[in-house]
C-alpha cells in the first residue's frame, strides 16, 4: 500500500510507522503490521527489497536493494549455493541436493496484488527458478525482513528431487519444538525456518 500523498515527513519515521503531510495543517500517521524502516547511521531508512542485478564473487546475482537482511539469488539456478540470506554478519545458504546442469535461470516473479495492498510496494519482491531440478520450480518471496520459499512439484515422481541442503558461516542448526529449524549463535536464534506445509492442486494443506 502506497499513500497517494507523497509528502512523507521523514523526520517522524519509526520502525513501523510513516507520517504524511496532507496540506492545510493536516497530517496522517500510517501504522503497519510489520517493520517498514530500519535504523542505519542514526537515521530511519526504508526497507527496499527491490531486486537489482549485480556481481558476487564472479557470478551474476539478484540482490535486494536496501535491507539489514540481505538476500542474494544466483542468476544460474545450478550454482553451488543459489540462495543466501545474511543478517548482522551471519549467513545461511541453501540449495537443492539434486540441482545441477539441468537447472534454469532465475527470473523475477510478480507479487500478488492482494499482498501489496497491506504493505508498501518496496517491501515485496519475488524470484523463481524454473527447472531447478527435474519437475521442480522454486519460488522465493521477500516480504519485509523475511523470505518465503515455495516449491512447486509437477508430479509424484518429481518428489524425489525436493531434498534441500543448508549451511551457515558460523551458526549451528537446531530443531525447534514446533518442527521448525533455528540457526543459532550460542543459544540465540539469528534465523528461523518455520515448519513446512504442503498443499495439493485442490488446495488441501498438510503440515
Amino acid at each position: 500500500m502506497e499513500n497517494s500523498c507523497k509528502n512523507e515527513i521523514i523526520a517522524l519515521r519509526d520502525q513501523f510507522c510513516k507520517h504524511y503531510d496532507l496540506g492545510h495543517g493536516r497530517r496522517q500517521a500510517v501504522l503497519f503490521p510489520q517493520a517498514v524502516h530500519f535504523r542505519r547511521g542514526g537515521a530511519w531508512r526504508e526497507i527496499d527489497n527491490s531486486l537489482i542485478e549485480t556481481e558476487d564473487a564472479g557470478r551474476r546475482v539478484w540482490r535486494n536493494r536496501d535491507n539489514p537482511m540481505q538476500a542474494t539469488f544466483a542468476r544460474d539456478a545450478g550454482a553451488s549455493a543459489p540462495v543466501r540470506i545474511e543478517y548482522g554478519g551471519h549467513s545461511v545458504e541453501w540449495g537443492f541436493v539434486h540441482g545441477g546442469a539441468q537447472a534454469g535461470e532465475a527470473r523475477l516473479a510478480a507479487i500478488e496484488a492482494a499482498a501489496q495492498a497491506v504493505l508498501p510496494e518496496k517491501l515485496y519482491a519475488g524470484m523463481r527458478y524454473e527447472g531447478i531440478c527435474p519437475g521442480i520450480e522454486a519460488r522465493y518471496t521477500l516480504e519485509g525482513l523475511s523470505c518465503k520459499e515455495d516449491i512447486a512439484v509437477e508430479s509424484r515422481e518429481a518428489m524425489e528431487y525436493t531434498s534441500i541442503w543448508i549451511r551457515s558461516n558460523d551458526l549451528r542448526f537446531v530443531m525447534a519444538q514446533d518442527g521448525g529449524v533455528e540457526a543459532r549463535l550460542d543459544d540465540q536464534p539469528v534465523f528461523r525456518f518455520v515448519p513446512p506445509t504442503a498443499s495439493d492442486s485442490a488446495g488441501l494443506t498438510d503440515v
